[in-house]
């Protein structure tokens, strides 16, 4: 069975749900997330071009530091392990029947798990 749309719009969710603080639909409506179909093999994937953190689609659903936040953190005099801790992007569990990978830094494929 291939992924589904239902599948996808619920990766889409997660997505913007992780990295929502980078998501401003008001200053830049054209800026966000989407779905889109028949990508390089994938029924199914995200593009979020101008998306941050930068290489956010290889850190899905996986989580780590977000760069960008450390960056400016410790530019702005935050000490190393709170930028660090401040900088964290949490994990996700992904839904059934799912799995994603990076297909470029900002494009993640959704295949069947």
């Amino acid at each position: 069975m291939s992924v589904t749309r239902h599948q996808a719009e619920k990766v889409l969710a997660l997505v913007k749900k992780t990295y929502s603080a980078y998501i401003d639909p008001e200053h830049c409506p054209h800026c966000q997330p989407q779905i889109i179909e028949n990508f390089e093999g994938a029924r199914y994937a995200i593009e979020w071009a101008n998306g941050e953190p930068y290489e956010w689609a290889i850190s899905f659903p996986g989580g780590g530091t977000d760069e960008t936040v450390y960056q400016l953190a410790s530019d702005a005099g935050v000490a190393s392990n709170s930028a660090y801790e401040f900088a964290q992007v949490p994990s996700v569990v992904l839904p059934a029947g799912v799995h994603v990978e990076a297909m470029r830094t900002y494009i993640l494929g959704i295949y069947e798990a």
